[in-house]
């Protein structure tokens, strides 16, 4: 056969393509895809059966068990305390119900209608996790490392008389009440629970500390104070502030990141208490980045509750700072945040719902693998 010309091969290639079949259109594929797996149900239909069965079976046994665990929690025990008080000096009490008079178990399910106010702390690093400015660890040995705050900006004479105006050297002695405590930079190294309702740092034994730029000798008082009806006496400690000046916000996140327990390098973790950007503030304009340690909140794999964040004091201080810096030290013009306070909460009840809990699991047996599409 002698071979075909140009033209003749691509009329020939024309005339072959025209009679190529069309591509099965998607109701004629969706088709398909239910009569197989129709068929292969068919042919496993005691496997079929034994995955319908099961989680039917299983929901009801969890059914039955979560209404026995509930009606067990439905007791005197779990719920909140109550106590015959004579409320108005008549003689005849009546049944009140309060936090007051719960024990540790019944407090969770008690009303709080008024949260009481707590003082806005910062969140401080551990002695053993402070950042030092040298590689030496004689600070840490004797438990006198200061809290480091680096800062940067485009201005570098407003960022550090900003930094500057941070700073209260006033005496310990005159903290009474929540106004004289707003004045000055309060802190803890616990971290925050999952409500604000109680704060851990004034319930603890641990010592609350006060930032201030210089630290005298054995600089430390207890404070004797009443919160909402809780009497509070705590010991309050001196650690020095120490506003370190960097070129650049990047030069803050690395530091910071080497430091971060998870990406520590050769000494260990090294925290700072808090960091600012001041970017482009002028006496005209101001713009702050507040850099914060998010690992407070516990976010990791293993499920924990999370922390809330001390932040609004760190906020509150530099801005409070910027305000001294417009109108000057004597002024006596602040903008303080006195209290920190949690939503109202109704009486609760405490019960276990295993559907929030392994709903997951039941959708992979009922649809996964009922349902097989390859």
């Amino acid at each position: 056969m002698e071979p075909l010309s140009g033209a003749a091969a691509a009329a020939a290639a024309a005339a072959g393509g025209g009679g190529a079949s069309r591509p099965p259109s998607f109701a004629s594929q969706t088709n398909a895809l239910l009569r197989k797996n129709l068929i292969f149900q068919k042919r496993n239909r005691k496997a079929t059966i034994r995955l319908i069965i099961v989680p039917i079976y299983l929901c009801v046994l969890l059914s039955v068990l979560q209404r026995v665990i509930n009606n067990l929690l439905d007791k005197p025990k779990y719920k909140c305390g109550c106590m015959c008080v004579d409320v108005n000096g008549t003689g005849p009490c009546q049944n009140v119900c309060g936090i007051q008079y719960s024990t540790l178990d019944q407090a969770g399910s008690c009303p709080i209608p008024n949260p009481p106010e707590w003082p806005a702390l910062l969140q401080v690093p551990h002695l053993e996790y402070r950042a030092t400015q040298d590689s030496s660890e004689s600070c840490r040995k004797s438990q006198s490392c200061p809290a480091a705050i680096p800062f940067t900006g485009a201005n570098e004479t407003l960022s550090t008389t900003v930094m500057q105006n941070m700073f209260t050297d006033s005496p310990l002695s005159n903290l009474s009440d929540n106004a004289s405590i707003s004045g000055i930079l309060l802190g803890t190294d616990m971290p925050g629970t999952s409500t604000g309702f109680i704060e851990p740092a004034f319930i603890s034994d641990v010592p609350i500390y006060v930032l201030q730029s210089e630290c005298k000798s054995r600089n430390s008082v207890t404070l004797r104070t009443t919160i909402d009806a809780i009497n509070v006496q705590k010991e309050i400690k001196c650690v020095q502030g120490l506003p370190l000046w960097r070129n650049s916000s990047r030069t803050i996140n690395e530091e910071t990141f080497k430091g971060y327990r998870k990406e520590k390098i050769g000494k260990g973790i090294s925290e700072v208490a808090m960091a600012y950007d001041f970017q482009d503030s002028n006496e005209k304009r101001f713009n702050v980045l507040a850099l914060y340690n998010s690992t407070y909140q516990n976010i990791s794999y293993v499920p924990m509750p999370f922390g809330l964040l001390r932040v609004s004091r760190s906020l509150n201080a530099v801005s409070n700072a910027y305000l001294q810096f417009l109108q000057g030290q004597g002024s006596g013009i602040k903008m303080l945040l006195e209290f920190t306070k949690e939503m109202p909460k109704q009486a609760t009840r405490l019960t276990i719902d295993f559907s929030s809990l392994i709903g997951p699991l039941f959708f992979e047996w009922v649809v996964a693998l009922l349902f097989p599409l390859c």
